[in-house]
């Protein structure tokens, strides 16, 4: 029966991510390198994937051989069939699987890597188990049945941790175990063929799934190499994994001795295995949910996507020049391509600031404002320094006074200000040849071609045609000039402008001057040819008429009255001449005083010309000035802001670096705690142990002495109890008592009758002797058992008996 879940699951893809293949060099260390898959690369920078500014998840999936990893995975990623057809063998190269959805937005990803395979090579299975272990946030481990003795054998790869990576540059593997906890994945325990029973403990409660995961992990008690083994291997998950989770699978199938394939569909699946499989999904890999599964982080900080990308080519390339993955140098990869990536996205805001100004100059003749190339600049400048200001915020402070951050934005201040120096010059040139151009259009053609058609004006006429010519050149240049002024464009326009009123209006005027001038003074050298005419005539009439005084009075008269009407007509013609001569003098006056004025006018809209250009030139340097200030300003705020926020994020790192630095002094601590007490409770046990065995060959050996001291003590008390008998004896003790009385009057030199023989003790005197008997023999068993033989020696019973003979004595 399907899962309800199964509708709202989305279909999942696989693409190779690492993969390993034979080198192609020989100067290389190995055999074989390690390859990054394009596909999944692609995946990983996709723009849906990049637009996640939250950070990546990533789920690893792990597990020895034969444990339902593929069957797993395809229920849980509602996978084709197609992609768990082949067996593994056929994909052998393939070191690490992306899984990733088909409809491309995905803020998680799943990675899938098995078990080493048969005739695999040790340098492929220590990075397989390297890239899992720093690349994924969680790692999912298979396994399949109870978490025991089997299950514990399944971690023997633990060992080969601080081994196969570095956490920082110059480790040894005891820093790598003590540091990488901080590090770790999120470790995942998947039972699979999961029982209730399991769960169940001696009092009738219940343990979730997670107790029976650190019950699992306790020490079991013992000293003998299995339970060392698998007691040092709970003490390296226990160091390694601080963060960890058990999630239980039923069986697949109805029938337990059926055995699902990767193929199977979920159809043919039990409810609650399909059931457990979607509530895992929902919990880890569902983007409506408050996922269990972390965001991938990277010595504290969230990587993308794209991030996580360039994270991995570190690790491959690292292991491709035989050295470990390091976690810092990965950190730092990843820092510089930040500066990198920053300083481009800085370049692009100032490039797309002046994209409009770029195209206007590409794309048209027409030149633009000085101001506006200059503003185009400073805005784009404004917001790159903005960009770069947050990325130098977002940075540490050894990385911002790195070399490569100063190369970095001194290259970024070159390229815009050689940006601005060419768009800048740009301008110039098609505002240079704009008003080139327009100027050579719109100017009138020069006074020079006209003032030849005044040669072929009489002398009377010539001053009239050079006014003429003068007033109308006059009106045409100003109207041109308004026209222009209207017109033109662009920073090199009032510099065109004076250049060619200077150089071409100003040589083309003087060359007109000069062509008026060769005719002026041509029509002044025919009127001196006129008067020396005049001149001539009156000397000769004179001549003749001295020449002729001595003719007759009549002669005389009529020749004075001639001389008297030529003088007249001389003086007249010499008045009217003079006359012409003071009227062609006033109007060449005129007319030079005209050019002066005229040149003087020339003069004065230049000097206006100037004056303005000045005035503009100012206006805009004080406007740039103005702007200056304000981006100053501006930019003094934002780098107050910018270290505020620098403040701030300090303060927070340093926060988070002591909270860090506590927890790991705290995690430290405890896993010195927890270390000092195993080794104290390993101690204690074989020092108990050994105690224990001492304590029994002692009293094994103390009580082998007692029992030996008892035996000698009965049979001491055996030999008391015959003498005592033979004591008790009649014969004896009259023989005994005769002996002893002898003997004491023999010492006391007396002569003593004989003694009779007494006769035979009476029952009473016998039962005292027995009394006596007995209370030695209680004596005796009343010893301590750990008196040595020697105090109860042969010694002991010739006292026993000397007391008897003595009592007798005093009893005979």
């Amino acid at each position: 029966m399907a899962s309800p879940h199964a509708a709202i699951q989305r279909q999942w893809q696989a693409l190779p991510l690492v993969t390993q293949a034979p080198r192609g060099d020989s100067d290389s260390g190995s055999d074989s390198a390690f390859h990054v898959g394009l596909d999944a690369l692609q995946a990983l920078r996709s723009a849906e994937a990049a637009s996640l500014s939250s950070g990546v998840r990533v789920l690893g999936v792990w597990g020895p051989r034969h444990t339902g990893k593929r069957l797993f995975l395809r229920t849980l990623l509602n996978a084709s069939a197609a992609a768990f057809d082949d067996d593994e063998a056929s994909s052998a190269d393939t070191l690490l699987w992306l899984w990733v959805p088909v409809d491309g937005v995905h803020d998680c990803v799943v990675l899938s890597g098995g078990s080493a395979r048969e005739g695999e090579s040790e340098r492929g299975r220590r990075a397989r188990l390297a890239l899992l272990l720093l690349l994924a946030s969680a790692l999912v481990f298979c396994d399949d049945g109870e978490l025991g003795a089997r299950a514990l054998a399944t971690l023997d790869w633990l060992p080969d941790v601080a081994r196969v990576l570095r956490v920082r540059g110059n480790q040894d593997e005891a820093s790598v175990a003590s540091d990488f906890k901080t590090h770790a994945p999120k470790f995942v325990w998947l039972v699979q063929n999961f029982k209730v029973k399991w769960l169940a403990t001696g009092d009738g409660a219940t343990l979730s799934p997670l107790e029976y995961l650190e019950k699992s992990l306790e020490d079991e008690p013992g000293f003998s190499d299995a339970v060392t083994a698998r007691n040092a291997s709970r003490l390296y998950f226990n160091s390694y994994f601080p963060v960890r989770e058990c999630v239980a699978l039923s069986r697949p199938l109805e029938s337990a001795a059926a055995v699902a394939g990767p193929a199977t569909d979920r159809d043919a699946l039990r409810g609650p295995f399909v059931a457990s499989v979607d509530q895992f999904y929902a919990a880890y890999l569902s983007p409506k949910s408050n996922s269990a599964l972390p965001v991938k982080q990277l010595l504290g900080a969230a990587l993308r996507a794209d991030q996580l990308a360039a994270v991995l080519e570190t690790y491959v390339a690292a292991l491709n020049a035989g050295s470990l993955p390091t976690i810092a140098q990965a950190a730092s990869a990843l820092q510089q391509r930040s500066v990198a990536d920053g300083f481009d996205a800085a370049t692009r805001l100032y490039d797309d600031a002046l994209a409009a100004v770029a195209a206007a100059l590409d794309g048209s003749r027409e030149p633009l404002s000085s101001s506006d190339v200059h503003v185009a600049h400073y805005r784009g400048a404004q917001r790159a320094r903005i960009r770069i200001n947050e990325l130098s915020a977002s940075l540490p402070e050894p990385l911002r006074r790195a070399a490569l951050f100063r190369e970095s934005l001194s290259a970024w201040e070159a390229r815009a200000s050689s940006s601005l120096a060419a768009r800048v010059q740009q301008n110039e040139e098609l505002s240079r040849a704009a008003s080139v151009d327009r100027l050579a259009r719109l100017l009138p053609p020069t006074p020079a071609d006209k003032a030849s058609a005044l040669a072929s004006l009489s002398r009377d006429a010539f001053p009239d045609g050079l006014t003429s010519l003068l007033a109308q050149y006059k009106v045409d240049l100003q109207e041109a000039l308004a026209q222009y002024a209207a017109q033109a464009s662009g920073p090199l326009v009032h510099h065109v402008l004076a250049q060619t009123l200077l150089e071409s209006v100003h040589a083309t005027t003087t060359q007109c001057g000069a062509v008026v001038l060769a005719q002026f003074r041509a029509h002044v050298a025919s009127l001196a040819a006129e008067h020396d005419v005049l001149e001539q005539a009156c000397d000769a009439a004179q001549t003749q008429a001295s020449a002729s005084a001595a003719t007759a009075a009549e002669q005389k008269r009529a020749y004075e009255i001639r001389v008297e009407a030529a003088t007249k007509a001389l003086s007249d013609l010499r008045a009217r001449l003079r006359g012409e001569l003071n009227a062609d003098k006033a109007a060449l006056a005129r007319l030079a005083d005209e050019l002066h004025m005229m040149l003087e006018a020339h003069a004065r809209p230049e000097s206006e010309l100037s004056a303005a250009t000045q005035s503009i030139l100012t206006k805009e340097r004080t406007f740039h000035e103005e702007e200056r200030s304000l981006l100053t300003q501006q930019r003094d705020l934002m780098d107050r802001v910018a270290q505020l926020e620098r403040a701030i994020a300090l303060q927070t790192t340093a926060h988070v670096q002591r909270k860090l630095a506590l927890e790991t002094a705290l995690a430290r601590q405890t896993s010195d705690a927890r270390t000092a007490h195993a080794e104290f409770a390993r101690q204690f046990k074989a020092q108990t142990k050994r105690d224990a065995g001492a304590l029994k060959l002692a009293l094994a050996t103390k009580r082998a002495a007692a029992e030996r001291e008892m035996a000698d003590v009965a049979r001491e008390s055996d030999e008391v109890r015959a003498k005592l008998a033979l004591l008790s004896s009649p014969a004896h003790r009259a023989a005994s008592s005769s002996k002893r009385n002898r003997d004491f009057f023999a010492a006391m030199a007396l002569s003593l009758p004989a003694v009779p023989v007494l006769p035979p003790v009476s029952e009473e005197l016998e039962e005292q002797s027995g009394d006596a008997s007995k209370r030695a023999a209680r004596a005796a068993s009343f010893l301590d058992v750990s008196t040595s033989s020697a105090t109860l020696g042969p010694n002991t019973a010739t006292r026993v008996a000397a007391r008897s003979d003595t009592e007798l004595c005093k009893q005979s």
